[in-house]
């Protein structure tokens, strides 16, 4: 499998803006990691604590390649809750099963799992900025494989403005597209990045974290959702890689044309094997993607992120 890379003009167009925290969460017990259903609409899914596999192919984030999914012994368990709080869990090939994260819609966010200073942003300030807090500072961008017949908006390179119409608010991260028939197309966002390029990236540490959860609907049934890390991204991209790089960790997510919340554990996250193998380390994350795969008409729309 040959290494894919972002190409070289990518720039990131980051908002120096402010953004106010998302405020009406309640304080939970992070060791837990449980918490009561309350009222809110839409639908969580969770990935079992107890890991997971991604499926086979390939995939890039910013730069990656194309993504197929398919079942493992070790594939990832996951546990859908309703807003009445009912919970069901299923495993994949292999008959393990894991325990599964439980979590309510209620407040800004839909999640009682995350901590007022720990969303990561909620959109509502309208800009292309995550929120300035805990230390993180970076923008939403988006990127493809640079088909020349693809289109994608907002453009790679672009100002990342965010759609009208988010996950009961105003405002949501979105990206719509076709025709990239290389290894697909994507949209994230930075931790730590205060500059116009690739370059800038620093890491931000997640270790004092359990997951990520968002928000998410689209027209693709499945996308790949990766946490870069330094360590798999080329040096080229503010990453240490030096060879077979872009194969993040990441699991696979099914999407609906519905609000639904996804809670994503950091140790569910599997590379997809096709690159140089590397562990996953919280400490040296730089980014979240949302990819789709190659030859597909996509239009995601994400909300409402945060750590827990």
């Amino acid at each position: 499998m040959s290494e894919r890379m972002r190409p070289a003009s990518t720039l990131f167009t980051l908002c120096a803006v402010v953004g106010a925290c998302a405020t009406g969460v309640t304080e939970i017990d992070r060791a837990g990691l449980t918490t009561a259903a309350t009222s809110g609409g839409g639908t969580t899914s969770a990935v079992g604590v107890g890991g997971g596999s991604a499926g086979g192919g390939s995939v890039g984030g910013s730069g990656g390649g194309s993504e197929t999914a398919s079942s493992s012994a070790s594939a990832t368990t996951t546990s859908t809750a309703n807003a009445t709080g009912a919970t069901s869990a299923t495993s994949g090939a292999g008959g393990a099963s894991s325990s599964a994260v439980s979590s309510s819609s209620s407040g800004v966010g839909g999640s009682n799992l995350v901590l007022p200073g720990d969303w990561i942003d909620d959109l509502e300030d309208g800009n292309g900025a995550i929120l300035v807090q805990g230390g993180r500072q970076g923008g939403w961008y988006t990127y493809n494989d640079g088909t020349a017949m693809g289109k994608q908006s907002p453009p790679e390179g672009g100002t990342f403005i965010p759609i009208i119409g988010g996950h009961n608010s105003q405002y949501a991260a979105a990206t719509k597209g076709s025709g990239f028939i290389g290894w697909g197309a994507g949209f994230g966002f930075d931790f730590n990045n205060t500059g116009v390029d690739a370059l800038t990236r620093m890491p931000y540490d997640l270790s004092n974290f359990t997951g990520v959860l968002f928000w998410i609907r689209g027209t693709t049934a499945q996308l790949r959702v990766s946490v870069q890390t330094t360590d798999v991204v080329p040096v080229s991209e503010g990453g240490s890689c030096g060879q077979l790089c872009n194969d993040y960790h990441g699991v696979p997510i099914n999407v609906t044309s519905s609000w639904t919340e996804h809670v994503i554990p950091l140790n569910s996250l599997q590379q997809e094997g096709w690159g140089t193998a590397e562990v996953f380390v919280p400490q040296n994350v730089i980014s979240v993607v949302f990819q789709t795969a190659a030859a597909v008409v996509f239009d995601h729309e994400v909300d409402d992120i945060g750590l827990y």
